[in-house]
């Protein structure tokens, strides 16, 4: 049950203060004892809110005067909030006392293993702080949330478990349990924050034996820092040295060997590419004819990704196998969908139906080509509004130098100078009454800019892909036009998509699917 007893609060500042004043006078044991006494007194509820976490109850000492009641305030500093106490004040937060007063056990037998020159008395308090170190350790697992200083209290018991295990140990097997305690707070730690535990471990990874572990941690802080302090000692050490030097040779044999297992993984490739090369499903189709060559390209282009998928990645092949998937269309069921829809294909998106197929979502960035979805099939059948009238030489979100075009009552292009008036831009940009810019395309795919890809289904740009950036703005120069700077149809847009998704191509001139 938890104590109000407003003297019993009283009792416990006096006793800390006298506590902390025999710790400063190195009086460890009375000083263990008094904090034994503390700990036993708890729970208490502490008399005040914290500023800072109002659901906390705090206590605040003053280390000088045990009478004295100082007080948490709040105050501004250039217009920033910031909590303050009394200079010579300790704040304790009610559900961190526990953890306070065991670290302070742990801190001053690790103060006397410091300050003794007794080799027996020494010995008697480093056991002591290994079993309080440990307890500590134990404890944490019970801390559903922790702060910085947790961390830091942590990385410090493990730490000093290891290290003196490195000084004092020479059983293998409690080398051993030492560093599995070392690991727990070392992976804590990283090179900016609490790295003084790496030393620790490479000590008692080189006692163990384990050169290699030691030597990786070594090597790192020597690339981080080549000065590096705590490791001076090993730069020029024959074993580091030798280690160096040998991990260098097999690391390049290993960059030779993994070059030639590609070398024949792309001769395997290519020796696939042959076997699919011209081999059609309509192979006298007019339209097979006519685009034989970049329909070989795209098939070409999509086996390489997807054999170099599975290749780096073999252990994805069976969760992954059926998103590479793509269902051919037949000529007739072509025909049918149109005579059904009252919608005629731009010729590029039939043939790529015919011979390449819809779906295969993973050779592209966001998804693979589909016919028009049922709800848009009627817009997809309107005229596109936009005539080669209506797309002019101003900037393009991507920089190509491409007609584009843009909303005939953006004002913003007029503020910025380019426009004199609203009566210019709609003499420019306008369109026919009731018109919309998704008139007469089919939404394709979205870029790996995550902008709009659209497939120009008639008019006088039919089958071009153009990509929307109107929603930028005109500072950002945002507009609907090609979505390539060679203003590319579809065949030829889905087959440089592919190259640019593998990393072959220079993207820059395209926002891909």
């Amino acid at each position: 049950m938890v104590s109000t007893d407003i003297e019993k609060i009283k009792t416990f500042k006096r006793l800390y203060v006298d506590t902390h004043q025999l710790f400063v006078e190195q009086k460890i044991d009375q000083a263990i004892e008094n904090v034994d006494v503390l700990i036993g007194m708890l729970p208490l509820e502490f008399p005040g809110i914290s500023q800072r976490r109002k659901d906390t109850r705090v206590l605040l000492i003053n280390l000088e005067d045990a009478e004295d009641e100082p007080e948490e305030k709040l105050i501004f500093e250039k217009g920033l909030p910031k909590f303050v106490i009394p200079e010579n004040a300790r704040l304790f937060y009610d559900v961190d006392m526990p953890t306070v007063l065991d670290d302070w056990k742990f801190s001053m037998w690790n103060r006397a293993v410091e300050l003794s020159t007794d080799p027996a008395i020494r010995k008697k308090y480093l056991a002591l702080t290994l079993v309080q170190a440990n307890y500590c350790i134990a404890q944490f697992g019970k801390k559903e949330r922790w702060m910085d200083w947790d961390v830091t209290m942590f990385v410090r018991y493990t730490n000093h478990i290891g290290w003196f295990a490195y000084l004092e140990e020479q059983d293998t097997s409690k080398l051993e349990v030492a560093l599995e305690i070392l690991e727990k707070g070392f992976s804590w730690s990283n090179w900016n924050h609490l790295r003084y535990i790496k030393n620790t471990k490479v000590r008692l990874l080189l006692k163990l034996g384990k050169k290699d572990e030691a030597f990786l941690i070594v090597e790192e802080a020597f690339k981080q820092d080549p000065g590096y302090e705590d490791f001076r000692d090993l730069k020029t050490d024959v074993q580091y040295t030798s280690w160096v030097k040998e991990k260098a040779t097999q690391e390049e044999e290993a960059k030779q060997e993994k070059e030639r297992a590609y070398q024949s993984f792309l001769q395997l490739v290519a020796a696939e590419q042959a076997k699919i090369t011209d081999q059609f499903e309509n192979p006298e189709h007019p339209l097979v004819v006519q685009h034989a060559a970049v329909l070989n390209l795209i098939k070409q282009h999509m086996l390489s990704a997807k054999l170099h998928v599975f290749y780096h990645n073999p252990e994805w092949k069976e969760k992954y196998e059926k998103k590479f998937m793509l269902n051919k269309w037949s000529v007739e069921k072509l025909a049918q969908y149109e005579i059904e829809n009252g919608l005629r294909l731009p010729d590029e998106l039939k043939v790529y139906m015919m011979e390449i197929g819809e779906g295969g979502k993973l050779y592209f960035s966001s998804n693979g080509v589909s016919l028009p979805e049922e709800k848009y099939i009627e817009r997809s059948k309107k005229p596109f509004p936009i005539t080669p009238d209506k797309i002019h030489n101003i900037k393009h979100a991507y920089g190509w130098d491409v007609k584009v075009w843009v909303y005939s009552d953006d004002e913003d292009w007029i503020k910025m100078g380019i426009y004199k008036d609203v009566a210019e831009m709609e003499a420019l940009y306008g369109l026919p009454e009731g018109a919309v810019i998704s008139d007469g395309c089919m939404f394709l795919a979205s870029s790996r800019d995550q902008d709009g890809l659209y497939l120009v289904m008639n008019g006088v740009f039919e089958g071009e892909v153009w990509v929307n950036t109107l929603q930028y703005g005109a500072d950002a120069a945002g507009c609907f036009g090609a979505a390539s700077a060679q203003r590319l149809k579809l065949l030829q847009f889905i087959a440089e998509s592919l190259l640019a998704r593998q990393g072959n191509y220079n993207s820059d001139q395209g926002t891909w699917m």
